[in-house]
C-alpha cells in the first residue's frame, strides 16, 4: 500500500499541469511563451487546435487573462491583447483563425502564428496576405529552434492615433 501512495504522488503533479515553477509542457511551447514575452497584464487568447497544454502554462504564468477558442466559437470584440495561433496547416486554417484573432484583438495587439511542421512557402506568403489584409503590420517572419512563426500587430488608428 505504501507502494502505490507514492506512485500516486508521483503521477498527479503530472496529471494537473506539474509542480508549480516547473514546466512540464512540451518544450516548443515553452520556447514559443518566452519568445512572446507575456506579462502580467496581459490578455492571451489562444486560437485553433491542440491548445490545452499552452493554455494551462499561460495559467501558471499568470498573464491577466487566458482563454482557447475553436473555429466554431465566435468571440468578443477587442477582448485580447495577443492572439496565438499554435498550429496553422493549411491555407483554409490561415483564413479561418487569423478572421478570429483579428477580431479578438484589441488596438496594438499582436499575433503569432506557428506553424505545424515545415510549411510550404505558399502558405507562408498566403498567411503574409492574409495579415495585409485584416490590417496587421510589422510582418516578420521568425526561425525558433524548430519552429517556424510568423509575428505581426494591429496598428493604433481613430482619434487616440492623431492625439
Amino acid at each position: 500500500m505504501r507502494h502505490h501512495r507514492s506512485t500516486t504522488a508521483q503521477v498527479l503533479p503530472q496529471a494537473w499541469g506539474g509542480v508549480p515553477g516547473h514546466s512540464t509542457g512540451s518544450s516548443a511551447d515553452a520556447a514559443l511563451l518566452q519568445f512572446a514575452d507575456i506579462a502580467h497584464d496581459t490578455r492571451v487568447v489562444l486560437i485553433g487546435p491542440d491548445t490545452l497544454e499552452l493554455l494551462c502554462a499561460l495559467v501558471r504564468l499568470d498573464c491577466a487573462s487566458a482563454a482557447a477558442i475553436r473555429l466554431l466559437d465566435r468571440p468578443n470584440a477587442g477582448t485580447a491583447d495577443m492572439a496565438i495561433l499554435p498550429a496553422v496547416a493549411s491555407l483554409d486554417c490561415v483564413d479561418a483563425e487569423l478572421a478570429k484573432a483579428r477580431r479578438v484583438l484589441a488596438p496594438l495587439g499582436g499575433v503569432i502564428l506557428r506553424f505545424a511542421g515545415l510549411p510550404s512557402p505558399a502558405l507562408v506568403r498566403h498567411a503574409r496576405q492574409v495579415l495585409q489584409m485584416h490590417g496587421f503590420q510589422a510582418i516578420h517572419a521568425r526561425q525558433l529552434g524548430h519552429q517556424c512563426l510568423l509575428t505581426a500587430e494591429l496598428p493604433l488608428v481613430g482619434r487616440l492615433a492623431c492625439a
